[in-house]
């Protein structure tokens, strides 16, 4: 793995944009059901690829509307 080329406080800003919060907002709308289980309700957003801060990573990577056990086990397993 790849230190995060940016601070956290650049991480901290691209989750704080306009454009993270509506992209975030109209997939849970469109999955409001969790995509990894296709039980529980999607409360959270999860990058396919780790972006580790680099913004390229952060709006290319695939993303998974998921609930919050499912998104804390795939962050676990390195996800």
């Amino acid at each position: 793995r790849t230190a995060c080329p940016c601070s956290p406080r650049q991480q901290t800003t691209l989750y704080q944009s306009a454009r993270w919060k509506r992209t975030r907002q109209n997939l849970l709308a469109l999955f409001p059901i969790c995509q990894i289980c296709d039980v529980a309700l999607s409360h959270e957003v999860h990058h396919v690829t780790p972006h580790r801060g680099n913004p390229a990573v952060f709006w290319s990577s695939e993303l998974l509307a998921v609930c919050k056990p499912c998104h804390a086990s795939i962050t676990r397993q390195g996800g």
